[in-house]
């Protein structure tokens, strides 16, 4: 008996080893045949469920931001799909824990399993038992895989064993798959950066025999495309050259790991051109190669080049040795050869030079402009003159030399053919030239530039056309390359940056930016003759530059006056070889050519801003004599209202709902009357009563009037931190708040977004000051309106403030809600600003001088006066029939006898007849 359980039980493992031999094979060839992950796991699931002969198996996929487990995959229990684990895999959370861990976490029975704490999820599906293993490597796991069974202590060794078998087949999947998705990833963006860079690529699967070449080797070889092969690589290649290029190769396999070779490849259309092919080894982890890749680029160019400079070599030589010009070649800005001149030219001989850097022999404040120069030689154009300078002759004593540069090769690496040619006769005479010439231009120069600024003023209506080709005229007599115009404020103690001219200046001061005079410019203003300075990087205003400027070498500055009155300066810089007093003369010239042009422009602009304010007088005028007209029946309806509603008050428990209604309506009608006197204030431009105000209390009231007119797709929010008080007509603080929340809710009336409401206190500096309106620097209350809606056009930053402007349709804006909200900050003396870009919102910010803490009265605070009864008669008489009744209800409910008229002719009447009624 003992012997036929012993068979029996030998049976029964070799037909579990041979139903797991047969299902380990099958799961091999599928992680073969599969490219896609997914499939790969959800099948594998299917296989590995019978094969254990076990209730469930589930894959949990790691969540992307490596939080959760998330039930991927399920063959058994579909229940779970789609379920997140809580992942944590620092404690002894199941199956958390074989995150961090390359072995296998087995679990015999979850109800009395105390190593884990095992989620209620395996529990509630029956879970009894199971096993779990990490698929995927430690730094970058894919997730875990399970199998649970509804027994208790179900698998045995031989399970265990084919478990994880399965489990390493799944992991060399996964790696080999997401290998092949990352390569062809690679492949493609590498083919499209080589497209981009005219270079080719190619690869030599050395394993399987597979060649891939990119479509620009194609092109480069001028063969359609195919197929590539070995064969028809090496027939394409030169036969000179076909047995170097295998040696290399074999080179490569052998022994190193990357090579570079340059050969001839014959084009079908018997074309030879030149190929530079730099070629790494891929090896697999034995150390063997398995792939060759390539990088080809044509240097057909490069090489016809170097065949041309080695031919002509010896020729060069002879005519170098004969020329009088120094003739060196420099590379790495090192001298590697120079020719005898020289010594002839400088004292130095070629033994005394080469080997050294060639800015040793350039004269030390030539050596900015030198080396920009040298750094800015075309490597496409090969030979050109780079600059002017000064070099060093042996003896102490500089010499002017032109010098020229072009890029070359030497031995087989980029250099730099350097030539240099005494002009220092050349520069003497164009001095003396210069100076025959700038004497007779002065005089030609007065009399056509008023006769250009008579004609300009003719045919221009702007300051910066003219001032721009009187600039430009300046820049070309005087060969400066760039240089400014700046504007004085009235006071003369800011300036505001017209132009800068030099087609790309790269500087940190913007036009129309105003800015202190300090430094150079202030040195500038209060010199009676144009300022200039030929050493501009040893001078006391070189550190005064704001960031990011251009470097200046040499400049002059001229004044630009009017009238005997300074209004200005223009700046010429970087003359190559620095300024002369008659470069001075010219530019002072044509800057009093900008001056009275200037004064023109000014005159005309003080006319139109006389005439604009004209009209605008006008303009309030109509609209005060429009006002006062309708002010007064408004103001009868107000006190219809205000009269009813505290009638009606006095009936009524204080406390209650209604009670509490009607005292809403009062407040608002008491607003409304307020708004009335405001219009009139000002449309008659009149002053308005100011006194202390809190402004945090008109801001919540605000919103909470805007909240329940607005679209509910727009959410208020409020940022209040303080309680400061400003000196202000409370009105106009509320109508502040009203124009910017309403165009706020306008901008954002289509999409909805936020409407941030933002007070909070700052202190203000004199640096903030100066950019913000010229306010006074202290204590301020800062008002940001922000919204996130279309933001306002670029084209209407300037105008916004303007009276009448509006960019809403016809009869859905005034144009005057921003004009008004900026006269009343410039009456508190404060200042407005605004931020916007188009289609990300706006943001408007308002600061208000801060008084000290003054209570403010409410309209809360009631003065309690009694109240006068009595039983007289009184006539009551008013034009409007309801203010009549009104003060009738009233007065009878003190008590009195009233007689109510609307007509003043029938009162008199009805008077003079019975007086003692």
């Amino acid at each position: 008996m003992k012997r036929f359980f012993l068979q029996t039980r030998t049976s029964r493992l070799l037909e579990t080893r041979n139903r797991h031999k047969e299902f380990a094979i099958k799961m091999l060839q599928l992680s073969i045949e599969t490219e896609n992950i997914s499939v790969l796991l959800e099948k594998a699931v299917l296989f590995l469920k019978p094969a254990l002969n076990i209730f469930c198996c589930g894959i949990f996929e790691l969540t992307p931001d490596g939080h959760d487990f998330l039930t991927k995959f399920n063959a058994g229990q579909p229940a779970v799909l789609g379920k997140k684990l809580k992942l944590d895999a620092d404690t002894d959370a199941y199956p958390g824990c074989a995150l961090a861990s390359n072995e296998l976490f087995m679990v015999e029975n979850f109800t009395t399993e105390s190593r884990f704490t095992v989620p209620p999820v395996f529990t509630d599906c029956g879970f009894k038992s199971g096993m779990c293993m990490r698929l995927g490597e430690a730094a970058q796991p894919y997730g875990i895989m399970g199998v649970y069974s509804t027994d208790h202590s179900t698998f045995n060794a031989e399970d265990i064993e084919f478990f994880q078998s399965i489990i390493q087949i799944l992991m060399s999947a996964v790696i080999r798959i997401q290998a092949v998705e990352n390569l062809k990833k690679s492949r493609s963006d590498l083919s499209h950066i080589f497209r981009i860079a005219r270079m080719g690529n190619w690869e030599w699967n050395l394993k399987t025999g597979d060649i891939y070449w990119s479509d620009t080797i194609f092109q480069y070889i001028g063969i359609p495309k195919q197929s590539p092969s070995i064969i028809l690589a090496e027939s394409l290649t030169y036969p000179d050259d076909l047995k170097r290029v295998q040696n290399t190769l074999k080179q490569l396999y052998d022994e190193r790991e990357f090579v570079q070779i340059d050969y001839r490849v014959v084009r079908p259309d018997s074309q030879i051109i030149w190929i530079s092919n730099e070629v790494k080894v891929i090896k697999d982890n034995n150390g063997r190669a398995s792939k060759f890749f390539g990088i080809i680029q044509d240097i057909t160019e490069r090489k016809t080049t170097e065949q041309t400079l080695r031919e002509s070599r010896q020729q060069y030589r002879s005519v170098v040795e004969s020329t009088y010009e120094i003739i060196a070649i420099v590379q790495d800005n090192i001298i590697r050869h120079v020719n005898p001149s020289m010594e002839r030219i400088t004292g130095y001989t070629p033994e005394e030079v080469v080997g050294k850097r060639f800015a040793e022999f350039i004269y030390h404040k030539d050596l900015r402009k030198a080396y920009r120069a040298y750094k800015n030689i075309d490597p496409n154009l090969l030979f050109r003159r780079i600059y002017r300078g000064r070099l060093k002759h042996k003896n102490g004593s500089l010499l002017f030399c032109g010098i020229s540069a072009g890029s070359i090769m030497y031995d087989g690496q980029p250099a730099h053919l350097m030539t240099a040619r005494d002009i220092t006769e050349q520069i003497q005479f164009e001095k003396k030239k210069e100076q025959l010439f700038l004497q007779t231009l002065q005089k030609a120069v007065e009399m056509e530039g008023m006769f250009n600024a008579t004609r300009m003023l003719l045919e221009e209506k702007a300051f910066k056309p003219v001032a721009r080709r009187l600039f430009e005229t300046c820049r070309q007599l005087t060969g400066g390359q760039f240089g400014y115009i700046v504007l004085l404020s009235e006071d003369g103690t800011k300036s505001e940056v017209q132009f800068i001219e030099t087609g790309g200046l790269a500087c940190g001061v913007e036009p129309e930016l105003p800015m202190p005079v300090h430094g150079m410019w202030e040195t500038a203003f209060h010199f009676d003759k144009p300022l200039v300075e030929n050493n501009f990087s040893t001078s006391r205003w070189a550190r005064g530059l704001p960031a990011r400027h251009v470097a200046i070498e040499n400049i002059i500055i001229v004044r630009l006056e009017i009238s005997g009155k300074i209004t200005g300066l223009m700046g010429i810089a970087n003359k190559s070889g620095g300024f002369t007093q008659n470069d001075a003369k010219i530019a002072q010239t044509i800057g009093d050519l900008v001056a009275i042009f200037l004064k023109d422009i000014r005159m005309q602009k003080a006319l139109g801003r006389s005439e604009k304010r004209l009209r605008q007088a006008q303009k309030m005028e109509s609209i005060g004599t429009l006002a006062g007209g309708i002010a007064h029946d408004f103001n009868n309806i107000l006190s219809s209202m205000l009269g009813n509603v505290e009638i009606s008050r006095h009936k009524i428990k204080s406390g209650s709902p209604i009670h509490e209604n009607l005292l809403e309506i009062q407040r608002a009608a008491h607003r409304a009357k307020d708004l009335v006197n405001r219009i009139l204030t000002f449309a008659r431009q009149s002053e308005s009563t100011s006194k202390p105000v809190q402004v945090s209390l008109i801001a919540k009231e605000v919103s909470k009037l805007i909240r329940a007119s607005i679209s509910k797709s727009i959410q208020i929010i409020e940022h209040i931190k303080t309680n400061a008080m400003v000196m202000a007509d409370p009105v106009e603080i509320h109508q502040i708040f009203m124009n910017l929340c309403t165009n706020a809710a306008y901008a954002m009336k289509k999409s909805g977004g936020f409407l941030v409401v933002r007070l909070e206190d700052i202190i203000i500096d004199e640096n903030f000051s100066v950019f913000h309106g010229m306010i006074t620097p202290g204590a301020y209350i800062r008002i940001a309106i922000t919204d996130t809606g279309d933001g306002i056009p670029p084209d209407a930053m300037d105008l916004i403030f303007e009276p009448y402007y509006t960019t809403k349709p016809l009869g859905e804006g005034t144009g005057l809600g921003l004009y008004v909200t900026h006269s009343i900050v410039k009456e508190c003396r404060g200042t407005i600003t605004v931020n916007s870009e188009k289609g990300k919102g706006s943001c408007f910010e308002i600061y208000f001088p801060i008084i000290k803490d003054i209570k403010e009265k409410t309209d809360e605070e009631e003065k309690k006066v009694p109240v006068q009864i009595g039983n007289e008669r009184i006539l009551f008489v008013d034009d409007e029939l309801q203010l009549v009744k009104l003060g009738r209800r009233r007065l009878e409910s003190l008590g009195y006898q009233i007689s109510g008229r609307t007509n003043s002719i029938e009162t008199l009447q009805a008077f003079k007849a019975m007086p003692a009624l």
